[in-house]
């Protein structure tokens, strides 16, 4: 399974995307979902999930921001 990630500050925006999703349907589960990016850039430090769904507009780190420090850490 592959593990996904999920960012967004809209609460109710965040549960639908976890609950409307059949994820194991693709092989995928919801490792973790958090309200904004600095959260969910501390546990891909530790965790590397495989999948990141992200807002672009969050407190504390926005979503360009957080996808800026994940391309620097893992480069292809």
């Amino acid at each position: 399974m592959y593990k996904v990630m999920i960012v967004e500050d809209e609460m109710l925006v965040r549960i639908g995307l976890k609950n409307s999703v059949e994820w194991s349907k693709f092989g995928l589960e919801v490792s973790a979902d958090f309200p904004d990016g600095q959260s969910a850039w501390d546990y891909y430090e530790r965790e590397k999930p495989d999948v990141v769904i992200t807002d672009i507009s969050m407190p504390r780190m926005d979503g360009m921001e957080l996808i800026s420090n994940i391309r620097k850490q893992d480069k292809y």
